[in-house]
């Protein structure tokens, strides 16, 4: 990876009993960054696509031919979105698992 310059940060949410955040704005973004809050356990992915609140499905993780995915435990943890965003310019974070409570998560954005 080359050297990158943080650019902004925003939050989103994933309300109570929903498995699908609000939209991520990822224009003029390179690398991504995700720190979670306490979680229900299970899987997490991202839906991608071009337009906020219409996404064509999960980012392929080119390395494995499957979805990106982070295994999510009870507990906080953060992590960097380790395979191309781009051309996409717009994510919502999915949970396998549907939360209990409202989540909030801060996302890093980094652009080359």
């Amino acid at each position: 990876m080359t050297s990158t310059v943080a650019r902004a940060t925003q939050t989103v949410t994933i309300n109570s009993g929903a498995l699908l955040s609000t939209d991520m704005d990822l224009r003029n973004t390179e690398a991504v960054g995700i720190a979670a809050p306490v979680l229900t356990s299970g899987q997490l992915f991202l839906q991608v696509g071009m337009n906020s609140g219409t996404y064509v499905g999960r980012l392929h993780d080119p390395r494995s031919q499957a979805a990106w995915f982070w295994n999510v435990a009870a507990g906080s943890a953060a992590i960097i979105v380790d395979a191309p965003i781009r051309p996409f310019t717009h994510a919502a974070i999915e949970v396998a698992n549907s939360q209990a409570a409202l989540r909030t998560f801060t996302i890093a954005k980094a652009r080359g």
